[in-house]
């Protein structure tokens, strides 16, 4: 399985997210505040979003900006993140964006 922290930055860069802050930005635009540190943490792997809801609005980000393209990159997010595989209510709502 591939540690979440390395999927985290490849689906942002993908995505054409440029800085730490600018995702900060987006993740706000979802209801979600933090402060940019916080995401680097995400990316060294010291740190792993834990809350479900928040990992659904990091792959929405993600899917709007293209740098997740398929299910199964879903499933492999959350699965990283100890998370599991997508249920069919989260599939139902994020498949539009596929």
């Amino acid at each position: 399985m591939t540690p979440f922290a390395e999927l985290f930055i490849k689906y942002r860069l993908r995505s054409e997210i440029k800085t730490l802050k600018s995702f900060a930005d987006m993740m706000a635009g979802e209801g979600y505040v933090y402060e940019a540190s916080l995401f680097t943490r995400w990316q060294k792997g010291n740190r792993i979003p834990k809350d479900r809801k928040v990992l659904v609005a990091i792959i929405k980000i993600f899917l709007l900006r293209k740098g997740i393209t398929s299910l199964s990159e879903i499933n492999s997010l959350l699965e990283s993140a100890g998370q599991g595989y997508v249920t069919k209510n989260e599939k139902s709502r994020l498949i539009r964006y596929i």
